[in-house]
């Protein structure tokens, strides 16, 4: 457009066309008003003759009406033959086509059509319409077979003294209803019917000649039906470049009525050709005036110009000797051209000069850019590479300079290898073998001396140079002169870089020149450290330190980039958190072990997952792994299955053995689980508490009710803090009997927490969640207290050489002061008993965590008059080695195997096994679970010592125990009067 309007002639036709325009803008809206006012001239006479057809359709229904209330005055509503009085009516009434009754469900009852004339077929609806409104006549076009037009049709309600049942009808003809003849522009327009089951017919005009008749497309483009049936008078619409006039005539709700259909284009012929003269005229004016204003600027303006054009473009190419040749004078033109002429000489005069100073800038200008440009790109914080090939591209645009290329110093092959280099002839860099051995010919060039030396090294005379001989043959190849290497620092593996660049003049390194260039590798050297130590840090903030993968950082960030992904693809994303018993390992082998567990479970879960999977590292040691783009979620199952079993097979070795890591998974799935990174993470953390409470090692996916109970759980452990102080704990004695004997050895003590409105909450439900919470310390010391209570209240009653089992919790022992603990409790007054005994119950997979802690543990509190049982034996995975180093006083066998002992072969043999095993140790041994009498009779024969089970009682409460199993004991005086005697 610039260039469209770029000359002066250009410019002044452009303003003449602008005069101009007004003119035509003028004649556009006079036209526009013709063309509206010609349209509103047709709306006007068109709604004038749709509502002379409305009147006249009214009138003859309002007499078909009449004339049926006179007809059916003294008829009957229930006649199924035609009335006397219907058939005289008919007979004398010939305006009508047809005279009848319609009984409710649109039969004909009655039918008196002219001689000549078919019957008037009825719709139910119709019926139906006219019974629903008795006091108004309803009217209908309806067409009757074998004729193109429609009837309109009367229909009104037969009424006598009840309800309305029968339906008199008149049906007339159509065509007397309306007449556009008289209308210009209605005579003009087409005119379709539509009776009231929607079929349509295109007339003749009342002038006789016969329009182009609708398609069937444009009748379902105005959409008829939906025009007609909610409108209750005429109306005037546009359809495309149509006009069109609708008449609804029927009942409400029906589609009958008259379509006028008027091409709009006809309405502005009178306007158009106004428009036309007009336009023709200004445009011939306009013609006129651009023949003139062209003849005139090219004389008086564009010959002058085209002088001072040219000399400006010969000033502009180098011809400094250039003039305009315009004679002098005072017009604009001469005076222009005068000032070119002085401006021109002016040049001339100074151009030597300049040229002078602008060789002695212009390469420290080029070398200062190439400085600007590597801070430009440290600034940027370009990468090694870039910043790189970016110092060899800026130093090759310097004058002179063809070749430039970075090296470093390979002290193990004993070479300097190109990593970077520009310049059209560059490609040999590719397969450049640069020895740094200066005994050889081809190491005691420029950049084999700076890599070894760490100091520059010039080459002004390239060609001629004693230490470049073996060089030579490749610079005349290249045309180099000159070569200049400076040291540029070192990298992270401690290797020197060395830029070297080439000049095709001889001696083109000046002192100065030379200095500069060292700023310039010192500039970038500091560039290259900084990006070195910024990507270190990057990656420690982004990654993990033991595994180097991801951390929750960046591994949220790639979720949130991997559920957009998914939004747009409409698929899904699997995020899966792995956790591996890393706090485990680290308490029972150390952190160093730990650590070498976690990084080669890492490594393994990289190496075979797929490439689209991501894993990386959350808080707390667990690992997360996002599958993205999945369409089949029975193969993503399938992959966390298999990673999960792959994991339960590794063996990593330790200092005393191996370790195989535990692979529990929790997942959640996009969309259905969450929208969002954060959402996925917790859910997925949710899934793997709820995995973690399943025990084994399993794989849960996220479901709402784990929310649901999550949300629970938090509730009962806000519960369980003020539990103790509303004492809602109890505890419950199963007893333990003497299966030699039968007499009672003692009793379990059994917690239950009785809620005031959950009611009995079982301890499987509460427990882990006192564990997982801190709360099982101060529940387990208010176990002991109670328990030690019972015990010596029931040895004031006279119980002797019994004995209460109290249940110890993991988290108890691993606190380092459990047993200070307990022995500061049993010292209050009132807790010590020297007729019944305090055990406590350990299961071995909490000794065997730690076994030296857990055997001085058990050594604290068996000097303090404790008996140590270990419970569930065999279902542990303890090593027996350790089993004779524990001071224990009871096996307890776990009921998984006492459950079908009595018709299970192979648990008979384990229950054998494990008494033999007590036996050799010097154990007693306590089977629980026992319920049935084949139970019983199995482990007598066997040997066990006691027995515990619902076969003997339940748990039972402090009373219910005194008046079952202590009952006649007497009081005892000296029961609590020795407190430190401890059983043998």
């Amino acid at each position: 457009m610039r260039s469209l309007f770029g000359s002066l002639r250009s410019r002044l036709i452009a303003l003449v066309v602008l005069a101009a325009l007004p003119g035509f803008i003028v004649g556009a809206l006079n036209a526009v008003s013709m063309m509206e006012h010609a349209q509103q001239t047709a709306r006007a006479s068109l709604m004038h003759a749709l509502e002379r057809v409305t009147h006249a359709s009214a009138t003859a229904v309002e007499q078909a009406a009449s004339d049926i209330v006179v007809a059916t005055s003294h008829m009957s509503s229930h006649e199924r033959a035609c009335p006397a009085a219907l058939v005289s009516f008919a007979q004398q009434s010939r305006e009508y086509l047809d005279v009848g009754i319609a009984a409710g469900d649109g039969q004909i009852v009655c039918d008196l059509p002219q001689p000549g004339r078919v019957g008037t077929p009825l719709a139910r609806d119709l019926v139906r319409l006219a019974l629903d409104a008795p006091a108004r006549p309803i009217s209908a076009l309806v067409t009757a077979p074998g004729e193109r037009l429609p009837r309109l049709v009367v229909l009104r309600a037969l009424r006598t003294a009840g309800a309305a049942s029968q339906v008199v009808f008149e049906s007339m003809k159509f065509s007397h209803a309306f007449d556009l003849a008289d209308d210009p522009i209605a005579n003009e327009a087409r005119v379709v019917i539509v009776d009231a089951s929607g079929h349509s017919t295109e007339l003749a005009t009342a002038a006789g000649r016969r329009l182009q008749p609708l398609s069937a497309a444009d009748l379902s483009r105005l959409d008829i039906q939906r025009r007609l049936a909610p409108t209750q008078g005429p109306v005037i619409f546009r359809a495309g470049t149509n006009l069109i006039a609708l008449i609804p005539l029927g009942a409400p709700g029906m589609p009958d009525g008259i379509l006028l259909d008027l091409a709009r284009q006809d309405l502005y012929q009178g306007a158009w050709q106004q428009l036309r003269v007009s336009v023709a005229l200004l445009f011939l004016a306009l013609l006129l005036m651009l023949a003139l204003v062209w003849f005139a600027s090219d004389r008086l303006i564009m010959r002058p110009a085209l002088l001072l054009t040219r000399a400006a473009d010969r000033l502009a190419h180098g011809d400094l000797d250039t003039r305009t040749g315009l004679a002098p004078g005072t017009g604009e033109f001469s005076r222009v051209a005068m000032a070119f002429d002085r401006m021109a000489e002016g040049i001339q005069r100074h151009s030597q000069q300049n040229i002078l100073h602008l060789r002695t800038l212009k390469r420290t200008n080029q070398l200062q850019a190439v400085l600007a440009a590597i801070n430009a790109a440290i600034f940027r914080r370009e990468n090694t590479a870039q910043l790189l090939d970016t110092i060899c591209t800026s130093a090759c645009a310097v004058d002179g300079l063809p070749l430039a290329w970075v090296g470093e110093a390979n002290t193990e092959t004993g070479r300097l290898e190109p990593v970077s280099w520009a310049g059209a002839e560059s490609s040999f860099l590719a397969d450049l073998v640069v020895p740094l051995d200066d005994t050889v010919a081809a190491g005691q060039g420029p950049a084999a001396t700076a890599a070894r030396t760490g100091a520059a090294s010039v080459s002004n005379r390239f060609l001629t140079d004693a230490s470049t001989a073996a060089w030579h043959a490749l610079g005349q190849q290249l045309g180099i002169g000159s070569a200049l290497a400076v040291p540029m620092g070192v990298t992270a593996e401690g290797r020197r870089r060395v830029l070297t660049l080439y000049a095709r003049e001889a001696d083109y390194f000046s002192v100065e020149e030379i200095q500069l260039i060292e700023q310039v590798a010192h500039d970038a050297a500091f560039g290259l450290h900084l990006i070195a130590t910024e990507q270190v840090l990057a990656h420690a903030s982004t990654h993990d330190p033991i595994t180097g993968l991801p951390n929750d950082v960046l591994l949220k960030q790639r979720l949130a980039d991997a559920i957009r992904h998914a939004q747009g693809n409409r698929k899904k994303v699997v995020a899966s958190v792995l956790e591996i018993g890393f706090q485990q390992v680290v308490s029972q082998w150390g952190t160093q072990q730990g650590h070498a567990l976690f990084k080669r479970v890492g490594e393994e879960i990289t190496k075979h997952l797929p490439a689209a999977n991501f894993v990386g590292v959350l808080t707390g040691a667990r690992f997360a792994i996002i599958t993205s783009d999945i369409d089949d979620m029975d193969k993503a199952e399938w992959q966390i299955a298999e990673l999960a079993d792959r994991l339960r097979a590794l063996r990593v070795p330790m200092a005393h053995g191996y370790i195989t890591p535990m692979a529990r998974i929790g997942a959640s799935v996009y969309p259905d689980d969450g929208l969002s990174h954060e959402d996925l993470i917790d859910h997925a953390l949710e899934a793997l508490t709820q995995a973690d409470r399943d025990g084994a090692e399993s794989i849960r996916f996220f479901a709402p009710d784990i929310s649901l109970a999550l949300q629970e759980n938090r509730v009962l452990v806000q519960e369980l803090h003020d539990a103790i102080g509303r004492n809602e704990f109890i505890l419950h004695y199963q007893p333990i009997v003497n299966l030699a004997t039968g007499a009672l050895r003692g009793f379990e003590a059994l917690l239950r927490w009785m809620h005031p409105t959950r009611g009995e909450i079982s301890p499987e439900r509460f427990i882990p969640l006192a564990e997982s919470s801190g709360l099982i310390a101060p529940i387990g010391e208010w176990v002991v207290e109670q328990a030690a209570r019972q015990a010596a209240a029931w040895a004031r009653l006279g119980a002797a050489n019994l004995s209460i089992t109290i249940n110890v919790s993991a988290v108890q022992l691993r606190d380092i002061h459990f047993a200070r603990r307990i022995r500061l409790l049993l010292d209050s007054p009132g807790l010590r008993s020297s007729a019944v005994q305090l055990a406590m119950e350990v299961t071995e997979s909490q000794l065997i965590v730690d076994i030296e802690k857990s055997i001085a543990l058990l050594n604290e509190l068996k000097a303090l008059g404790i008996a140590i049982i270990i419970d569930d034996f065999g279902t542990g995975y303890s090593s027996l080695s350790y089993l004779h180093r524990l001071p224990l006083d009871v096996l307890k066998i776990d009921q998984s195997f006492t459950r079908h002992i009595d018709t299970h072969p192979l648990d008979q043999k384990i229950v054998a096994g494990i008494l033999a095993l007590a036996q050799s140790l010097d154990l007693e041994t306590v089977a629980e679970g026992i319920e049935r009498a084949g139970q019983l009779d199995v482990v007598k024969r066997l040997g066990c010592t006691y027995g515990q089970g619902f076969l003997f009682d339940r748990g039972l409460s402090a009373d219910e125990i005194q008046r079952t199993w202590l009952r006649g004991l007497s009081p005892r005086q000296d029961a609590d009067a020795d407190s430190n005697i401890r059983p043998g």
